[in-house]
């Protein structure tokens, strides 16, 4: 919304006294986005960067045109989210807040977790701070990296628990040994571990769990 009414200020004032060169291809670009036509906007304000790189307006205005455009992930319905995500941004170029709103909010339920849609919708809408990503901090980050992972998350869940036999010990490392040859593909191998375990602890569950779920062969069931 900051980068709409930049605009429309700055076309009204210049346009009362005389412009230097630098001014009046600001004063074109400033019209092109306006109309979004962003390549003819782009071009007039390398221009005036060209007679004057001190120029603040014409560098923050480039960087709004770079950071409007779309990206996606492949996964997301790409064509369709962009149209709405475009659609939006040439009613927030001309003012139109409310309709930019509506065009990101039907760009969001296409691709749900976009962050660049979220980014935007927070320009127009102050409500919308519930679409930003929670700040985690140092301890949490850490803490989530290592949860990501499931064999350093059981392993760790192992080592706390408190008086634990050699035989059990012996029968969870060969059960971890079993999950690493299965991840490397060596399927068979994972559920010789495995069995093993079983001979050392009947009660193991992890490994009692991974033989339920591939066959003596190695073969899923």
């Amino acid at each position: 919304m900051k980068t709409a009414k930049l605009v429309m200020i700055l076309l009204i004032g210049l346009a009362a006294g005389a412009e230097s060169p630098a001014q009046k291809y600001f004063t074109n670009a400033a019209a092109h986005y306006k109309n979004s036509e962003i390549e003819k906007a782009r071009s007039e304000l390398l221009k005036s960067l060209e007679y004057d790189n001190s120029n603040q307006d014409a560098a923050k205005l480039l960087v709004e045109i770079e950071e409007e455009k779309f990206t996606a992930n492949e996964s997301e319905y790409i064509e369709t989210a962009r149209e709405f995500f475009e659609k939006g941004l040439v009613s927030y170029r001309k003012g139109d807040v409310s309709g930019a709103e509506a065009e990101w909010k039907k760009a969001l339920k296409v691709a749900p977790s976009n962050p660049q849609i979220k980014k935007f919708l927070l320009r127009v809408e102050p409500e919308n701070s519930a679409l930003k990503e929670p700040v985690l901090s140092k301890k949490e980050r850490i803490k989530q990296k290592h949860s990501a992972d499931p064999v350093k998350q059981e392993r760790q869940e192992a080592r706390k628990e408190s008086r634990v036999s050699p035989d059990k010990k012996k029968a969870d490392d060969l059960y971890y040994d079993g999950l690493r040859l299965y991840k490397q593909g060596k399927i068979e191998d994972a559920v010789s571990c495995w069995q093993q375990a079983l001979k050392i602890d009947p009660e193991n569950q992890k490994a009692l769990k991974s033989l339920e779920k591939y066959g003596k062969k190695g073969e899923k069931l």
